[in-house]
């Protein structure tokens, strides 16, 4: 049994989301190929940063709770990867404006397990790596018969 068989994406998942982060990409790449700058609105700007976080951390909680209710555990590991990818990132922003405002000290009490969240996602990497692997040896192995 294919694990692509146990998905349940939703279709506006599948639908919305791809064509929007192309048409986003292919106008900043327009601008740069003309080699001018984004003279629109800032709140623009500003949205599509702090919306694809949120994004990536959606569909990461996504790839967990479908993993378990499918039995499909490679997605949990998966969406766990990219959960705590997306909260080391937070915590390297949160960690550069304190240095910024000079208030080291001022780093929040869940910002500060960045070293050992990173461990984690490390970790989940290597497991990752070796489950692809594991599968795509079985594939050639169903392949040569």
């Amino acid at each position: 049994k294919h694990w692509s068989r146990d998905t349940n994406l939703k279709v506006p998942v599948l639908v919305f989301i791809p064509p929007v982060l192309l048409f986003v990409g292919g106008f900043f790449g327009f601008l740069v190929q003309r080699r001018t700058t984004y003279s629109g609105p800032a709140s623009l700007v500003f949205v599509i940063h702090a919306a694809l976080p949120g994004i990536a951390s959606f569909m990461a909680t996504q790839d967990v709770v479908t993993g378990f209710r499918t039995k499909t555990y490679w997605r949990v590991f998966l969406g766990s990867y990219n959960l705590c990818n997306s909260y080391v990132r937070w915590a390297d922003e949160v960690a550069k404006v304190a240095e910024a405002k000079n208030q080291p000290d001022s780093v929040t009490l869940f910002a500060r397990w960045h070293e050992q969240v990173a461990k984690v996602k490390n970790v989940l990497w290597g497991i990752i790596a070796v489950a692809f692997i594991w599968e795509s040896l079985g594939v050639v192995a169903a392949w040569l018969g």
